[in-house]
């Protein structure tokens, strides 16, 4: 008797020692699972102040990924089925060009690449993005695209805004500097040294 009775202290030991384990995991777990929510809210608000979305492409499985970030800006429905072919077509043909060419660079060389592109939403808005990309590779060859898109558009309107007004400034400045030639012409014609 004294046996089994040892023998039940020692499990009941052994069942309040798994149980507090058990407690502290989920304990764990739970703190896990808070701090991945606050990161990822962190992450979604500030990827949304940005106007900057994250995407994807497995080569092997011709698949592309976003984040909700590159639905927006592309005005589309979140989680909606995104085939590669027809985003394309989003894309104004110059931008598509340069693009496809800088990818291709960037797979065959496991590289990078970088380029401003111009899109049409799928609401009919103009947009400039910032596409910077990533090749990743495995065993030599390259198996993924990674990257980022980021509105620009402002800053694009902005930049075009400075250059139009540069141009008209070039354009006034000439024209003064004409008429005050014109004018000095013009004095040295009615008083002759």
């Amino acid at each position: 008797q004294a046996q089994g009775a040892g023998e039940d202290a020692a499990s009941a030991d052994e069942i309040a020692r798994l149980t507090e384990e058990l407690a502290c995991s989920a304990e764990l777990l739970r703190a896990q699972e808070a701090a991945i929510a606050h990161y990822r809210k962190m992450y979604d608000r500030s990827s949304a102040l940005a106007r900057i979305g994250v995407w994807e492409y497995d080569l092997r499985a011709e698949t592309l990924s976003w984040t909700d970030g590159v639905y927006d800006l592309f005005e589309l429905p979140r989680g909606s089925a995104i085939v590669r072919s027809e985003i394309l077509e989003y894309y104004e043909a110059e931008s598509r060009e340069e693009m496809e060419r800088l990818r291709g660079e960037a797979i065959s060389t496991g590289g990078s690449f970088r380029l401003g592109i111009r899109i049409t939403t799928a609401r009919g808005n103009p947009r400039w993005l910032r596409l910077p990309a990533d090749v990743e590779q495995e065993d030599g060859r390259a198996v993924r695209i990674f990257g980022t898109k980021q509105d620009v558009s402002e800053a694009k309107t902005a930049e075009e805004k400075v250059k139009a007004l540069q141009t008209e400034l070039i354009h006034l400045s000439r024209r003064s500097a004409m008429g005050a030639m014109a004018s000095t012409i013009a004095q040295e014609l009615n008083h002759p040294l």
